[in-house]
């Protein structure tokens, strides 16, 4: 291809800037890319690669791509972070059939003159470029002031994230572990169909005899026509379903949406490949050649459950400059939604973006978790360490308090097989804390040796320098010690188990502020998505010498409920309670 390099005239600069506002696609036109607006429900974050530098970032296009290769490229659409446009300079949309080592030995290059704006930037290409057969790759080169420039979001997926600048010292880097890169192309013709609909495969799980069980599935739409139901069959052991129609929340084109759907477990214990098809859409036929997902699903006999407790593990760090948003929003949340507060148990992992003075070695390990010690950032978070993607259970930061709702509901949602009855008392000159956890379980629920792991937390310790924090501010959940960094094997005897650990604390540590959280999870060394925790459970030292289990650690049904001094009360208040339980327990309850 005869390489381009072109300069706007202001004729095509005063169409560039109204097509800006976004081009809206003609009958025969279609916006396509790895990424889409809902990848930033996922991951929406800054790639750090150190110093200030001018970087290339990309897409790449297989050759002979079914779907492409009778399309044309006529735009690009670029999204852009609010905190960094301002600091972007120099921009030019490039095309190349290889890694260039710099951006004028692209094929194509055009330089983009018009002023750049928060989230989509649509430039139209002055040449439209036919795709073809041929591999080729579709990016863009920036300059900025600041080191963390190029906007990532949403779930790992080969081909969609490519950085670097050999120019500027810096290899080209296949980063699509991270995420995807925000671009999209404005495409004319191609093989694109109306109904075109893919499930993805979904995590093991458990259900008894008998009995049935919801699995949210993701479903990405690949058609041009919303998505407002669809039909399915549900196969194993080779015996096929009747058909069901389920209702979906819309399901736009190139988007992925979730769908809750019941699977019926088998009359035997045993472990079975379930496979779900995706029939009809809308009532038409669904064209995908990849409208099947599997999963493997354990049906277990009479087995018993209890309430799960949950733990948000956040990564975080003084260097990080939306942290403190993030640590704003988790206090809100757990006061707008206390019933599901009530279950969590939350510790803060300073690291994950570089380390600070609170930074203990564990934590610097459990970076294992972003893909297998792939590109780290912060703030991020885990939900009971349960992946809902292949390849990490490390997602990135919601963008509200309401919006934690999601994950915290799903993992509260799924009963739990094993069970913690802890306790922590202080010694008498209250230098150390001896942990009991009394354990047990319904089955052997763990593809690996089940292992108990418990973690010392602090509360309110003073930030000595908080990147982002206007004024003082204060680390919450921090983690001061763990028994061992990926828990101790659980010696089960008729499916219950004992342990005991001791902490020594440090000097500076504040013994009011000292939590206890402990938990049942398993642990693959080769796969930071086969670790999810079992079971939680918490007890706030809270300044005695021997603690109380807080309200969060029971799951008892309240009948009646009382302060220390007798006066009856609807609910529990902060502080020390008295509840009489509906199983007819009377007990001390401290709630934070």
């Amino acid at each position: 291809m005869k390489k381009l390099s072109v300069i706007f005239t202001f004729l095509l600069l005063a169409t560039l800037t109204k097509a800006q506002q976004t081009i809206s696609p003609a009958t025969n036109q279609v916006w396509w890319g790895y990424f889409s607006e809902n990848d930033f429900g996922y991951k929406d974050a800054m790639l750090s690669r150190g110093r200030v530098r001018p970087l290339m970032a990309c897409i790449r296009i297989p050759a002979n791509n079914q779907l492409l290769k009778s399309a044309t490229i006529k735009a690009v659409r670029v999204y852009l972070s609010a905190k960094t446009v301002e600091p972007l300079s120099d921009m030019k949309i490039w095309i190349s059939r290889s890694l260039p080592d710099k951006v004028s030995d692209a094929d194509y290059v055009q330089d983009i003159t018009t002023p750049l704006t928060t989230n989509a930037n649509d430039f139209e290409l002055t040449t439209p470029y036919v795709i073809g057969d041929t591999e080729f790759y579709i990016g863009y080169y920036v300059k900025s002031t600041v080191s963390s420039f190029i906007r990532i979001a949403g779930l790992p997926t080969s081909d969609a994230l490519y950085i670097g600048n050999p120019e500027a010292e810096m290899s080209w880097v296949d980063t699509a572990s991270s995420g995807k890169l925000p671009f999209q192309l404005l495409l004319e013709g191609g093989e694109f169909k109306d109904y075109d609909a893919s499930p993805h495969d979904f995590k093991p799980t458990y259900v008894s005899t008998g009995q049935s069980v919801e699995i949210p599935i993701e479903i990405t739409n690949n058609g041009r026509v919303t998505i407002h139901d669809f039909s399915y069959t549900i196969t194993v052991n080779g015996i096929t379903s009747a058909e069901q129609n389920i209702s979906c929340t819309d399901i736009p084109y190139n988007y992925t949406g979730q769908v809750t759907i019941p699977f019926q477990g088998q009359d035997a214990e045993g472990i079975n490949v379930y496979t779900l098809t995706v029939t009809k859409l809308n009532g038409q036929p669904n064209t995908s050649t990849g409208n099947k997902a599997k999963g493997k699903i354990t049906t277990v006999e009479n087995v018993q459950s209890w309430p799960r407790r949950m733990l948000l593990e956040e990564f975080t760090t003084e260097r990080c400059v939306n942290c403190p948003e993030v640590a704003t929003m988790l206090s809100e949340f757990t006061q707008s939604y206390p019933n599901l507060a009530s279950r969590m148990s939350i510790v803060c992992h300073h690291s994950g973006y570089s380390t600070d003075w609170l930074t203990v070695s564990a934590s610097s390990s459990y970076e294992w978790f972003y893909n297998n010690y792939g590109t780290t950032y912060a703030p991020a978070l885990m939900y009971d360490r349960y992946s809902w993607t292949k390849t990490t259970p490390v997602e990135h930061r919601k963008n509200s308090a309401e919006e934690y709702q999601s994950p915290v509901n799903s993992r509260l949602s799924v009963p739990s097989y094993a069970n913690i009855q802890l306790s922590a008392t202080f010694s008498s000159n209250k230098r150390n804390i001896i942990v009991t956890a009394n354990c047990e379980r319904s089955w052997d629920f763990c593809s690996t040796p089940s292992r108990i792991t418990l973690f010392l937390t602090e509360d309110n310790i003073n930030a000595r320098s908080q990147s982002g924090a206007d004024g003082s501010f204060v680390h919450q959940h921090v983690l001061r010690d763990v028994n061992e960094t990926w828990g101790t094997p659980l010696t089960w005897n008729n499916n219950k188990a004992s342990y005991s650990h001791t902490f020594s604390l440090g000097w500076t540590w504040k013994t009011d502020n000292l939590k206890v959280i402990a938990f049942i999870s398993g642990y693959n060394a080769n796969d930071p998505t086969d670790c999810t925790i079992e079971n939680v459970a918490e007890v706030n030292m809270g300044g005695s010498p021997t603690a109380v289990s807080t309200i969060s650690d029971r799951h008892d049904t309240i009948a009646e409920c009382y302060t220390i001094d007798g006066r009856k009360i609807s609910t529990p208040q902060r502080g020390l309670n008295i509840i009489r339980t509906a199983e007819g327990k009377t007990v001390k309850v401290m709630v934070r």
